[in-house]
């Protein structure tokens, strides 16, 4: 009878006895990392391009490579890295959030001539025909970047057709029927190959979103022993 019921389970750490109640039990239920609430969508784009596609002309060969998203050009041509579908239609929760990524460039060839600014970063809504856009986010001759693109007023995003700056409610109207959001991926005259890594569209965060375990009890972190208890006896030696 006893082999049937198996062995008896692992006692408690020392010291467990001293810890608040159902701190134990918490802890185990943070053993499998919750999804973090902030995310609205989010692409790795180390093992497949998850749904992205390219706008515009010249640019060819989209495919990852195990780390990173990347497409080549050949001449000096504007296009985009395009968002799939989940980062698209009303997403009015990311505003007050931030696009977040990371891009760069295996090869460029400038041709002597210094890159232009460009619309770094676009949304697009068809309802009303409007995009705005982020410009001079990415700089010359920096082969590797990670941006955090906030989605407030407090970057100018810039209406494409009047050249005036989008207020709150404008950038909310965008967000609430998005089209599409287009990361630049031509930037040089010549040649080059712009990788594009782990975009996040991410919303503010709000009171209620659930707190690390680090946040909710701080001073209970521990590596050895629990707080309080009992330092363990120095081993015998052989």
């Amino acid at each position: 009878l006893a082999d049937s019921m198996g062995p008896p389970p692992p006692p408690n750490p020392p010291g467990a006895d001293k810890l608040p109640a159902g701190f134990l039990e918490m802890l185990s239920a943070q053993q499998e990392p919750a999804q973090d609430p902030t995310v609205v969508a989010e692409s790795l784009l180390e093992e497949d391009v998850d749904g992205w596609r390219l706008h515009g002309t010249g640019a060819r060969d989209l495919r990852t490579d195990g780390s990173s998203m990347m497409a080549d050009d050949t001449s000096g041509t504007s296009w985009f890295f395009s968002a799939p579908e989940k980062y698209l239609g009303d997403v009015r929760e990311a505003y007050g959030g931030r696009l977040e990524f990371s891009l760069g460039h295996l090869h460029s060839d400038s041709r002597g001539m210094t890159p232009p600014v460009g619309n770094d970063v676009e949304l697009f809504s068809a309802r009303d025909s409007t995009t705005l856009a982020r410009r001079g986010l990415v700089k010359p001759w920096v082969y590797a970047s990670t941006f955090e693109v906030h989605l407030d007023t407090s970057n100018e995003w810039v209406d494409v057709t009047t050249g005036e700056v989008a207020t709150e409610e404008g950038i909310e109207r965008v967000l609430g029927a998005l089209s599409a959001l287009r990361i630049r991926g031509g930037h040089y005259a010549g040649r080059e190959t712009t990788w594009l890594k782990h975009v996040v569209l991410r919303r503010a965060e709000r009171m209620g979103d659930p707190l690390s375990i680090d946040q909710l009890a701080p001073s209970l972190a521990y590596t050895t022993t629990p707080p309080d208890s009992e330092p363990l006896p120095p081993k015998a030696p052989p």
